[in-house]
């Protein structure tokens, strides 16, 4: 078995008290994931040395446990005796005369959580899954006192049955009796982080009339093995025996005795861990008991409840397959509808992609038109600015005569009308051509052509 943990949260305070008492491994702040041992010390001196004699016991029980034990193996009784001989011979040497100290550590190792605790400090496992706590440590009227003799064996619990989620909580005097039982339950089983639980915690024990000391230890995994269901757990034991007690105190109290003190321990027995149940089998060796009448009638009457289930899964599979066949059916008397407006969405689509042109098309071939449009009237008024200018233009003619060619620029000198001969007036007057009237400036008029033979 081996386990996990977040990291612990510690607290100490000296309360109403002038001077503090407790002391506490480790010590607040210095608690890691990697720490196996817990402790928290009180001392019963209340004249300052307490604290020497709570120091040395948390000291030289650390060193020992760091030294001879290690957490891949169990803590034995023989182990557990020495440490706190070693303690108790310290605290003689440096505080003789000091009355004790009450007690409260933790060790983990493979085969479980050793839970040890003397005088009224006190151990809690509690599980917040189930809302409860599983156990408590009961006080014991005697301290742990300084000596190198052995003396009462302090209460040692076993504990194997730990769960990913459980918490351990080790408090001093101080501090259990500010907070009870069922208020620290609904603090831990909060759904808080733990550093805010500790928080908590702390705001009720400002008042605390004693020192106070409160170490947390969250279980985050639990690694069990073969060989833990073998091993021993009291826890359950000294639960009942807690609860004894507590009956025995209560009914005391209203009595007037006091000898509840003194009511015996009960016995540690080991929790007996439930075997796990096999399950039936078909397959029975030859040596197993011979079946009663009533088991055989009630195999008998299972029978037809066989026979009437799988009649009934048959009938649901054939009314399943023809209600199929009835929808597949109707699917297809529905199919040339559909198939219908598929073609005619395809042809539609092929219309559109072969025939029909995108309006984005039409606009451009409209563009392209207009455009050549404006370019032919723009030709047009072209060609007419090209007439007008002709128009305007002087007209040059060229005259071919006998003797040479030549262009006429200059205008026609005017002669005199020579008066002919009689004879020919006639003639004349049939070759003659009308006079012309007088050309504009600017213009050219042709050279009238002479016979040779008037020349």
């Amino acid at each position: 078995m081996k386990f996990d943990i977040l990291k612990p949260q510690t607290t100490s305070g000296i309360g109403r008290k002038a001077i503090q008492e407790n002391c506490m491994f480790p010590l607040v702040g210095e608690a890691t994931i990697h720490d196996k041992l817990f402790v928290v010390a009180d001392g019963e001196d209340g004249d300052g040395k307490g604290y020497v004699a709570s120091e040395s016991f948390c000291q030289t029980v650390s060193d020992y446990f760091f030294q001879q034990t290690c957490p891949d193996e169990p803590l034995e009784d023989q182990m557990l005796d020495e440490a706190l001989l070693q303690a108790g011979t310290k605290m003689a040497q440096r505080s003789p005369e000091s009355k004790g100290i009450s007690f409260a550590m933790l060790y983990m190792h493979r085969h479980g959580c050793s839970a040890i605790h003397k005088g009224d400090a006190r151990i809690y496992h509690i599980r917040p899954k189930e809302q409860a706590i599983l156990y408590r440590s009961a006080d014991t009227p005697r301290p742990f006192i300084p000596s190198a003799d052995p003396q009462e064996a302090p209460v040692k619990a076993i504990i194997t049955h730990v769960q990913y989620g459980d918490y351990f909580v080790l408090l001093t005097k101080g501090a259990h009796q500010m907070i009870s039982d069922t208020k620290l339950m609904s603090i831990i089983c909060e759904p808080v982080n733990d550093s805010t639980k500790l928080i908590r915690i702390s705001k009720e024990l400002k008042e605390s009339s004693d020192n106070y000391s409160v170490s947390i230890i969250h279980v985050s995994g639990v690694m069990n093995e073969a060989m833990d269901e073998h091993l021993p757990d009291n826890e359950q034991a000294l639960m009942a025996g807690i609860a004894t007690l507590a009956g025995a105190k209560a009914a005391a109290e209203t009595s007037g005795d006091k000898t509840w003190k003194t009511a015996p321990k009960p016995a540690e027995k080991p929790r007996q861990t439930p075997q796990p149940q096999r399950q039936h089998t078909d397959s029975r060796p030859e040596t197993s008991r011979p079946e009663t009448e009533e088991q055989k009638e009630d195999e008998g009457s299972g029978v037809p409840v066989v026979l009437i289930t799988a009649l009934l899964i048959v009938a649901l599979a054939i009314g399943a397959w023809f209600w199929m066949r009835g929808t597949s059916k109707k699917k297809h008397d529905e199919e040339p509808a559909v198939e219908v407006k598929k073609d005619s969405t395809k042809k539609d689509t092929i219309n559109i992609m072969k025939n029909e042109k995108p309006k984005a098309l039409d606009l451009m071939e409209e563009k392209k038109d207009k455009d050549k449009e404006k370019e032919k009237e723009k030709e047009k008024e072209k060609e007419k600015e090209r007439e007008k200018e002709k128009k305007s233009e002087p007209d040059t003619t060229v005259v071919h005569t006998p003797t040479q060619d030549a262009i006429v620029t200059e205008p026609p000198v005017r002669e005199e009308p020579t008066t002919p001969a009689p004879a020919k007036t006639e003639e004349f007057k049939s070759e003659v051509t009308p006079i012309q009237q007088p050309a504009e400036p600017g213009t050219v008029t042709p050279k009238p052509v002479i016979p040779e033979e008037e020349q």
